[in-house]
């Protein structure tokens, strides 16, 4: 088990892991070239993207993030979007890349931030799923591990706070 931490936890383990995305927008944030808002899509698409080969899954993240010309928020809010039925990532499609960034340009266009929506609100307006209440959310889920874990790895060096208690934000 201590062999198998010290291998997860590597940070080079993390280099050609999903999370890549959103860490790199994380820490162009704190170089104050991009925004929460970039953050947050990308770990929407990285986590959406996450099944398959760790390979593939970075391949095709940069790829998307090369359409959106590595400015996500930017890319959401002009509105335009392919929408071609071509495969971006397996069985996920442009046009179903789409739906999802109208959704989020939907969402940023009344809120500030992701971090309000719980799981099941992430899954049916921006994912434009039907309600499931034995849904596992996953991948949602996953994303919201990256969102709020600060000291291990892999950390995006910030967090979302508001999904804490008070109590568990004086913690922190």
């Amino acid at each position: 088990m201590i062999g198998w931490a010290e291998r997860y936890n590597d940070p080079v383990y993390f280099q050609e892991d999903p999370i890549a995305f959103p860490r790199r927008f994380a820490q162009m944030m704190q170089a104050g070239k991009c925004g929460l808002k970039d953050v947050e899509i990308a770990a929407v698409f990285a986590a959406h993207f996450a099944w398959g080969r760790r390979a593939m899954i970075v391949r095709d993240c940069g790829r998307l993030f090369d359409i959106m010309d590595w400015k996500p928020y930017d890319f959401v809010m002009r509105g335009l979007y392919p929408a071609e039925p071509v495969s971006i990532h397996r069985t996920i499609k442009l046009c179903d890349v789409a739906e999802i960034c109208k959704n989020l340009k939907d969402w940023y266009s009344a809120h500030e931030s992701l971090e309000e929506l719980p799981a099941e609100g992430i899954r049916e307006q921006i994912f434009g799923q039907k309600p499931d209440a034995k849904a596992p959310n996953k991948k949602i889920n996953m994303m919201r591990r990256w969102m709020v874990r600060i000291q291990t790895p892999p950390s995006l060096s910030f967090r979302w706070t508001h999904m804490f208690t008070p109590r568990q934000r004086s913690l922190a």
